[in-house]
């Protein structure tokens, strides 16, 4: 009996013994289970602190930046009065902005409701405290001129502030911009909206394209798109005819080509002085200052046919043929003249890049072909071996 009642001693302990090793195991079942869990959701508040207020994207007129950051604030820094100081709209500007736009000395931010808020120098687009209430809602997007805003609402309506003789003001067309405007393109003092039933609108200053009346008839309707220079516009229609307005000495008479840009224009290139339009069948008409790109006289056969597309400086013009060649014309110092480097552009050429003043051909074999003016990248001789592709 004493046997028996230490054998059954000895069987409770090791069943509560084994009871306990099961209870810890299904608690270390439960920790290994949970732990990962747990650190998941540690993790995760970590990733939550480090997802930075950054800055997404700058803007910049002549004299001023402008960051926009991702959570919809603006930081504004450079010439105070141009745009570089946007206190007084501080609280504006702390959430909420999509998108900004900016001329040449002030700034106007869209924001996510439809709203803009300007700041800038007050006469020229930083200060839209007349427009006010026109400016509060429902803005889609604004175009600018140097001097100016043009803003375009949901409905097809346009509101201008700024400069009142470079658009700012635009009363005189107000009811042919309060409905209907489908795009606005501007040259430096002036605007032209482009209506959806493919007729035209223009404010601005009168003398370089703010006027079009000699042309009104013209611009009625069927203007598929607008192009524009320093102080000129030109209208390309639906049928491939140009008519042009502005200032006669930038472009804005054509009459000397005018049977010429009768039909099948396709596109329109611009520098600073003159027009060159790409007709489907590949030839060049150009027009505008004879020395700063408007007379291609001097090459005319080259450009006849098999020109592929065209690029320029500020006072001259590089056409790019199908063949890999290129053409050049206007003010000699500033690219129109390439003979020193004609044998260079005789082919194989895949692209042209420019700035104000000089040309730079990008070709085939990687090697690049400059000429312009040489004190602003027209000269490379420093870099030419640079310029030349190597093997690795």
């Amino acid at each position: 009996m004493t046997n028996f009642i230490k054998l059954f001693s000895i069987l409770s302990i090791l069943v509560l013994v084994s009871a306990c090793d099961t209870n810890k195991s299904k608690e270390k079942k439960q920790t290994s289970a949970d732990n990962p869990q747990n650190q998941s959701v540690n993790n995760e508040s970590i990733s939550t602190k480090n997802e930075f207020i950054k800055i997404e994207k700058v803007f910049s007129n002549s004299y001023s930046f402008t960051a926009l950051k991702n959570d919809g604030s603006v930081v504004t820094w450079g010439w105070p009065v141009h745009g570089g100081d946007s206190s007084d709209v501080k609280d504006q500007l702390s959430s909420g902005v999509k998108t900004i736009f900016s001329n040449d000395v002030a700034f106007a931010a869209l924001k996510k409701d439809g709203s803009v808020v300007t700041w800038g120098s007050p006469s020229y687009g930083g200060d839209s405290s007349d427009v006010k209430d026109q400016l509060n809602s429902d803005v889609k997007t604004i175009f600018n001129n140097v001097y100016s805003f043009a803003a375009l609402k949901q409905d097809g309506s346009v509101v201008t502030w700024g400069s009142p003789v470079h658009g700012g003001d635009s009363s005189v067309v107000r009811d042919q911009l309060s409905s209907g405007v489908k795009t606005i393109f501007s040259n430096d003092v002036a605007f032209a909206a482009l209506k959806k039933d493919g007729s035209v609108v223009t404010w601005g200053s009168p003398s370089y394209g703010g006027n079009s009346s000699t042309v009104k008839k013209q611009l009625n309707s069927d203007v598929k798109t607008i192009f524009s220079n320093d102080f000129a516009f030109a209208a390309l229609k639906k049928d491939g005819s140009v008519v042009t307005w502005g200032s006669p000495s930038y472009s804005g008479n054509s009459s000397t080509v005018k049977k010429q840009l009768n039909s099948d224009v396709k596109t329109i290139f611009n520098n600073v002085y003159s027009f060159a339009a790409l007709k489907k069948d590949g030839s060049v008409v150009t027009w505008g200052s004879p020395n700063n790109g408007g007379d291609s006289s001097d090459i005319k056969d080259q450009l006849s046919s098999d020109v592929n597309t065209i690029f320029s400086t500020d006072s001259a013009f590089a056409a790019l043929k199908k063949d890999g060649s290129v053409v050049t014309w206007g003010s000699p110092n500033n690219g129109g003249d390439s003979s020193d480097v004609k044998d260079q552009l005789s082919s194989d050429v895949k692209t042209i890049f420019n700035n104000g003043y000089s040309f730079a051909a990008l070709k085939k074999d990687g090697s690049v072909v400059t000429w312009g003016s040489p004190n602003n990248g027209g000269d490379s001789s420093a870099v030419e071996e640079d310029l030349k592709p190597k093997l690795k």
